[in-house]
């Protein structure tokens, strides 16, 4: 028997209500594991929430040279490489780097969908015990994603961003969750102590994610309407205060260093504790060593004329109060390292080259009290390297070795007159005693990224990136006797 339209109208209102009441008291998605940080490798930008670079782990020995490369490739061939971002981040056992087209940082984005695998998880070895890839991220995320450094958890889950979305994989690769984000390109996700995920951007807000389910808890945009601060730095961390290092879209002379409150709710919440002006734009990812803050600017104050500085910012819960200043030659392009004998490293860029070859290590505290900045030692970088060119550094400074003789992996370029490079290497310098423990030549494009260090039977082995041409990894040669079992592995 055929019902009347009133009845199918009235069956049609029931379950259009079942399914509202349904969606509106539907349970929350069901949380995967905790995300939890190791306390060895670079699993992060800068390998820590304070911004170190500490890879607490040893590099290989002197006998070090390219074991193995990724060439990365997009369509029609183009090479794939991490730009100027930071490229790789692992927990020791496994590495994840982030690749893309190289990117203005004002540039509208458009990226071709031919473009994948942007993410690329590597292993330590394999059966033939060389470097392989683990799994990539297929379609999932964007060209964007070279603009972060990934996140790598403790049992090999990996969490990475893009300017649309932030997904955590799965050791295997599969995706837990993966979560819309509101805009901007993604500067490293950070891992905040309450759990937490905290990204920051260029050209988008601030916003927080769950880690266990993705779901995001608060955003905040850094100003009002068409007018904001952004930044190109990843975040430092100490409990759930985060500190971020900014500039003004509109313009980046006018740089702001910003404490934000993130509480965990539910609901989230971020509240900005207190600003700090300065002369923008800023090259380095704010340095937390105890309360202080250690960052650049390229002015002396905001909209003022070219004058690069190191600043030190003192958080005093309610004000950033100014410590001390540091006049460098040149801008300053990759973050500062921490010397774990105390101080921390920090060069800065320029013509003339000979002027920024130095690799200066500043002390903490202002021992004459006159409000600049001390300078510990300087290391002439091109003068370990002893060869033709004037060498200078040109990427992350990721500290390994031990407490009492760190050894910093940095690369170093020489660049001709009409800024294209010469050469370029990567250099281990054994900071105590002052010289070159290794030297490794790059064929290819320098990098501008961080430098992972995997640990195992075979030896410390190190991934890196380069700007167009995919990932690298420097280590010892495998010997006689451990090459004959793996040209014989199944």
């Amino acid at each position: 028997m055929n019902k009347s339209p009133l009845v199918r109208l009235s069956w049609a209102v029931f379950f259009l209500a079942i399914a509202l009441f349904a969606d509106a008291y539907a349970a929350p998605p069901t949380p995967f594991p905790p995300f939890v940080l190791p306390a060895q490798g670079c699993p992060m930008a800068h390998c820590d929430a304070q911004m170190t670079d500490w890879e607490n782990a040893l590099p290989p020995g002197p006998e070090a040279r390219i074991i193995w490369r990724d060439a990365r490739e997009g369509p029609p061939g183009e090479p794939l490489g991490s730009s100027r971002g930071l490229g790789c981040a692992g927990n020791g056992e496994i590495v994840a780097c982030t690749f893309g087209l190289p990117l203005e940082d004002d540039a509208d984005i458009s990226c071709d969908p031919q473009i994948q695998d942007t993410l690329v998880v590597y292993a330590y070895t394999n059966a033939q015990k060389t470097p392989d890839i683990l799994w990539t991220s297929g379609d999932l995320l964007n060209c964007t994603a070279n603009t972060s450094a990934p996140l790598v958890g403790v049992s090999g889950g990996v969490i990475a961003a893009d300017d649309t979305r932030i997904i955590r994989f799965a050791p295997n690769g599969i995706p837990l969750w993966q979560t819309a984000t509101p805009g901007g390109k993604p500067i490293s996700p950070v891992l905040l102590d309450s759990g937490l995920i905290l990204l920051a951007t260029v050209g988008g807000p601030v916003s927080v994610y769950n880690s266990e389910t993705g779901e995001m808890g608060a955003q905040l945009s850094l100003g009002e309407g068409a007018s904001f601060y952004e930044t190109i730095n990843t975040p430092a961390v100490n409990g759930n205060r985060v500190y971020i290092s900014t500039q003004l879209n509109e313009d980046p002379t006018y740089g702001r260093l910003y404490a934000l409150d993130v509480t965990p709710g539910p609901p989230a919440n971020i509240q900005v504790a207190w600003h700090f002006n300065f002369g923008g734009p800023s090259g380095a990812s704010p340095l937390l060593i105890g309360d202080t803050l250690y960052f650049d600017g390229n002015r002396s104050e905001p909209g003022g004329a070219f004058a690069p500085q190191i600043y030190a910012v003192q958080d005093t819960g309610s004000i950033g109060q100014l410590l001390w200043v540091k006049p460098m030659p040149g801008e300053i392009q990759a973050s500062f390292a921490r010397d774990p004998r105390g101080g921390f490293w920090a060069f800065s860029v320029g013509t003339p080259l000979k002027d920024n070859r130095w690799l200066t290590r500043m002390r903490f505290t202002d021992l004459d009290g006159d409000g600049v900045g001390d300078v510990w030692e300087r290391i002439d970088l091109d003068a370990l390297v002893n060869l033709p060119g004037v060498h200078v550094p040109s990427s992350a400074m990721s500290i390994a070795g031990t407490a009492d003789t760190p050894i910093m992996i940095v690369s170093a370029t020489a660049f001709a007159e009409d800024g294209s490079i010469d050469s370029t290497y990567v250099v281990a310098v054994d900071l105590a005693a002052r010289a070159r423990f290794w030297r490794v030549w790059l064929p290819s494009d320098l990098t501008a990224g961080q430098f992972a260090v995997t640990l195992g039977a075979l030896g410390p082995r190190v991934f890196f990136t380069n700007k167009t041409e995919g990932a690298w990894v420097i280590g010892r040669p495998l010997t006689y006797t451990e090459l004959l079992p793996a040209v014989f592995a199944p």
